[in-house]
Parts: structure tokens; sequence; C-alpha cells
């Protein structure tokens, strides 16, 4: 597979910083779970299968709630602090946001979720605007 980075759109700025954060925390949650033990991330438990959590980079600090199954894996993560660019790449607007996850498989020693979905959360509905499957996950590879 041969990933291509193409420019969208062309924002930057405070909330795109703080939405970013949002995003490296997700990244954390679920393709980095080891991470989580940082003195920058403070967790509050909410009931037996869900906890929210604070997150603090680069001066920005972010909340989220993450939800687990009875196996401890994570299912979803949403959070209230990351911002929608419009269309025209010309305004941003805070809105919800979550990743459901599943299902779970072994990658090599580590066992994580093998898809997931972006998801904004707008008045009239939810919107997935990205479907991702996981099919190989590689830690330190070593340069071919």
């Amino acid at each position: 597979m041969t990933l291509v980075l193409m420019p969208v759109v062309d924002v930057s700025g405070n909330e795109m910083n703080q939405g970013e954060t949002v995003t490296m925390f997700n990244d954390l949650c679920v393709m980095a779970p080891a991470t989580l033990i940082s003195p920058t991330i403070v967790w509050e438990p909410v009931d037996a299968l869900t906890a929210r959590a604070s997150f603090t980079n680069a001066g920005h600090t972010i909340r989220a709630e993450l939800s687990f199954n009875e196996a401890g894996e994570l299912t979803n993560f949403w959070s209230d602090d990351r911002y929608q660019t419009s269309p025209d790449g010309k305004s941003v607007k805070k809105v919800r946001w979550s990743t459901p996850l599943g299902p779970y498989r072994s990658f090599g020693p580590v066992r994580l979720a093998s898809g997931g979905e972006g998801r904004w959360h707008e008045p009239g509905g939810e919107d997935a605007y990205i479907e991702l499957t996981i099919d190989d996950v590689q830690y330190n590879p070593r340069s071919r």
C-alpha cells in the first residue's frame, strides 16, 4: 500500500491546535495504549465500562470520554473539544467527534482494534466521514 498526502484544507490557529490535540490523544488511545500512563493524562472513572480523561499537550488541554467492553477493549472515544472545518476551509466550529472501534485482533504481540470510523455529531445527526480497516501494525520496523 502506498500512502499519498495531499492538502485538503489549509487551516491553522488555536482551534486547529486544540483539535489536533484531540486527534493525537485519540491516536494514543487507539494505537499506543501503553502511553496512557503519562502524567499529562488525568483519568476519572464514570462507571465500570466508561472513563473520562483530560490530556494536556503543548499548552492545550482537551477532554474525552472512553467506552470499553467487558474484555477491556476500547469501543468508542468521543470529545466535544474538536473543531470541524467548513467545506471552503474559511471557518471552524466545535462539533462532537467520535471514533467507534472494532473488532479487535492480534497484531503480533499486541491486540488492537482492526477498524473504526471518524464521526461528526451534528445537530441533524451523525456523519461517518472516514472508515478505516487496519491490516497490519508494525512497531519499530527496521529500515529496508
